[in-house]
């Protein structure tokens, strides 16, 4: 399915769950749908930088910010970073 905020929900659904990983192949997908789905950039970069993966946790940041300038939850993704 083709359905950006649909696989966004269900990452988020995983996340709570603690399935991990399938929440990243969830979010994956929303942004091979999506690729500026500012949501699904963030939960991303919060997943990676839960796993040590700083380089990319900064990376997804920093499009998130890019893409929604005026979205506080956007620019405060690259701090956290």
């Amino acid at each position: 399915a083709k359905y950006a905020p649909g696989h966004f929900w269900l990452a988020r659904a995983l996340v709570q769950a603690r399935r991990l990983s399938e929440a990243r192949g969830s979010l994956a997908t929303v942004l091979q749908i999506e690729p500026t789905f500012v949501p699904a950039q963030i939960e991303l970069s919060r997943l990676y930088l839960a796993n040590n993966e700083v380089d990319k946790a900064i990376e997804l940041a920093r499009q998130a910010a890019a893409a929604a300038p005026n979205d506080l939850r956007a620019r405060l993704a690259v701090p956290r970073a």
